[in-house]
């Protein structure tokens, strides 16, 4: 009996796309810790800021399975990620004009922890059913290798905040990966 090979068409997207992912979202999450530890040099501000992301990626899981359970998976992801990708080029874009708001990034924080949040369960609900008989074990490990690889982008958005000139770049660079 010959082995389906793993690396399907739409397993390829998925994993290609989930590491750019990846990277773009450690890139701009770093740059934008920096820039709350920089704007507001309170350490306070800065949990204050974490737990406005972390709580609704713990909540809205919960809430958003029955309402995946009846549509496409495919397209949540996909329109998770364009709504995504809009979010930090508008974010980009006040950066880059100077309209930095603490209460905005908060705002926003909650918002992309919110869209996080639903993205899980969609992601973890989709990808299983790309994955070929017999290698559920190899896609695991090379999405386990992906997620790690792209923890070594957080060393490098500390450099590229400062050479760069701050979170502004990063935030455009997250976008772009998105839309990717």
């Amino acid at each position: 009996m010959k082995r389906q090979t793993l690396w399907t068409y739409d397993y390829t997207v998925i994993t290609i796309g989930s590491f750019i992912s990846l990277v773009g979202n450690a890139l701009s999450n770093f740059a934008l810790s920096l820039l709350v530890l920089d704007y507001t040099g309170s350490t306070f501000l800065y949990m204050l800021f974490s737990v406005s992301f972390q709580l609704p990626v713990m909540i809205c899981p919960v809430l958003a399975g029955p309402y995946l359970d009846r549509m496409s998976r495919k397209k949540a992801i996909y329109t998770l990620d364009f709504l995504s990708a809009g979010i930090y080029a508008l974010l980009f874009l006040l950066l880059r004009g100077g309209w930095f708001s603490y209460a905005g990034l908060l705002a926003v924080s909650f918002l992309t922890g919110a869209i996080d949040g639903v993205y899980m369960v969609a992601y973890d609900s989709f990808y299983p059913n790309l994955i070929t008989g017999g290698n559920f074990q190899k896609a695991y490990s090379v999405y386990g290798l992906l997620a790690d690889l792209s923890g070594l982008a957080s060393p490098l958005a500390a450099v590229l905040y400062y050479r760069l000139g701050g979170a502004a770049p990063l935030i455009a660079i997250n976008a772009i990966s998105f839309l990717i």
